[in-house]
């Protein structure tokens, strides 16, 4: 029989409580509770648990959108999306009906709310909805619902911040504080089950890793050219054993080895930890290294290649890795990136159509100069790039006049020279921007909302 999937739960504690008792009536999963005493301490517990679950679970998006940098090089993770039926039962909740005819909302859509009204046959006379975005203020909350129940505009407060509910509590405001349905826990944590396992097959995944070293031979000795391919087998037969792989060499200047997709995430931290590269500085040997990943070893060994391919094309001493859907990631380290290499986006083969550019360069400019921040100038961009200035300036031209960039101001020159022009990224016109070239994220397609729920809203709650 499989082994239970473990999913940490995050959230406070008597939600993590619930999702436990839910959790006993669902098979395949081993729940880790984690509860927290308000939602800055997520972040921690997210790292945490990345040792002992093989998913994470927010019992709701504040707490999983507070951690969203610790996810990058983390297990997947996943939230309870805000619903309908998180406003049922809070209202089943309040004995007085009539309190609940003028009423403040701060983490739900006026249109859910009426609806909702309607369907339990309960009169709405006046509905205020405090509008936000990105993470709210838990005090500017406050002072939304206690402003107006202080002036007689509403008799109940309906929240799903647990820290405004418990101070409006305090205050005297009559508030009901809306949490996840059983039924939502439920869907929540078998969605978290096949996550799991989808990971554990995902991690199963073959991969053939290609080194090339470039050790300038001509210029050595044979007997200096042997101890050469000594150090390179030697560094690389350690990296093996990290990985428990397997490490071949023909006698060349090109070794192969072999292992899972799990255990090589595991050894670069999800593409972002990668020294081996300064291993063979170290040793004097230059190296380009590319990783193929594929269902087949055939498959697997052809996107190595082409990786080696992109990594000697970036000037060597660097590492690539090619995934089975043509996604270039790297140079693998801290400043790796992803992005596609062919696509099939109509979005993106439009749009790189009407620049003149092929899909491939255009996600690639996007996810480099994303990864360089809000703001950068020609010069930054070609050396992110690695290309020269007057390059820069034609991709750059190309990219503002596509609507792409955008010129927001200029540099302050030095003593001579022109102004540098300063550019930054528009918001990409169609879609999010993991189609058009992202900076990398270790779970990236894996992470997201859980739960089924028709009327689902993206809301932000506790």
């Amino acid at each position: 029989m499989p082994r239970p999937v473990r999913v940490a739960v995050i959230g406070p504690g008597d939600m993590v409580d619930q999702a436990v008792a839910v959790a006993g009536r669902i098979p395949g999963v081993r729940v880790l509770p984690m509860p927290y005493e308000h939602e800055g301490q997520a972040s921690e517990l997210y790292r945490q648990c990345s040792g002992q679950a093989e998913v994470a679970l927010f019992t709701g998006p504040l707490a999983y959108q507070k951690t969203a940098s610790e996810r990058q090089a983390g297990i997947p993770a996943l939230y309870i999306p805000y619903s309908a039926m998180w406003l049922y039962a809070s209202l089943f909740r309040v004995d007085d009906r009539e309190a609940l005819t003028r009423v403040s909302v701060d983490t739900m859509d006026r249109q859910v709310v009426e609806e909702t009204y309607r369907e339990l046959g309960i009169p709405l006379r006046d509905i205020y909805v405090y509008k936000y975005s990105g993470v709210p203020d838990p005090e500017q909350v406050v002072e939304f619902h206690l402003g107006l129940h202080r002036e007689g505009r509403t008799t109940h407060a309906l929240t799903c911040l647990r820290r405004v509910y418990g101070r409006l509590r305090t205050l005297g405001v009559p508030a009901a504080w809306l949490v996840p349905s059983r039924v939502a826990v439920a869907e929540a944590l078998e969605k978290a089950v096949l996550v799991g396992e989808g990971m554990r097959a995902r991690g199963m995944q073959l991969v053939v890793g290609l080194a090339k070293t470039h050790s300038q031979e001509e210029a050595l000795t044979p007997l200096q050219q042997q101890r050469a391919r000594l150090r390179a087998y030697s560094i690389l037969l350690g990296f093996a054993e990290e990985i428990d792989g397997h490490l071949w060499h023909d006698g060349g200047d090109e070794y192969q080895f072999v292992t899972t997709r799990t255990l090589f995430e595991k050894s670069t931290n999800f593409y972002t930890s990668w020294d081996l590269v300064e291993r063979f500085n170290r040793a004097g040997v230059r190296v380009s290294v590319g990783v193929g990943f594929g269902e087949t070893a055939n498959r697997a060994g052809a996107n190595a290649r082409l990786a080696l391919q992109e990594a000697i094309k970036a000037g060597g001493n660097r590492g690539y890795v090619m995934t089975e859907h043509g996604r270039l990631i790297g140079p693998l380290g801290a400043g790796a990136v992803g992005y596609d290499v062919r696509s099939t986006d109509p979005a993106l083969l439009d749009r790189a159509r009407e620049l003149g550019m092929a899909p491939a360069s255009l996600s690639r400019a996007l996810a480099l100069l994303a990864d360089l921040g809000e703001e950068f100038t020609a010069r930054e961009a070609a050396a992110r790039l690695q290309v020269a200035v007057r390059s820069a300036n034609r991709i750059l031209g190309k990219l503002e006049a596509g609507g792409l960039v955008e010129r927001v101001g200029q540099e302050a020159p030095g003593r001579r020279g022109r102004p540098r022009r300063v550019y930054r990224l528009s918001a990409a016109p169609t879609g999010p921007g993991a189609r058009w070239g992202e900076g990398l994220g270790g779970n990236g397609p894996r992470e997201g909302r859980a739960g089924f729920s028709g009327r689902e809203r993206r809301g932000r709650c506790d």
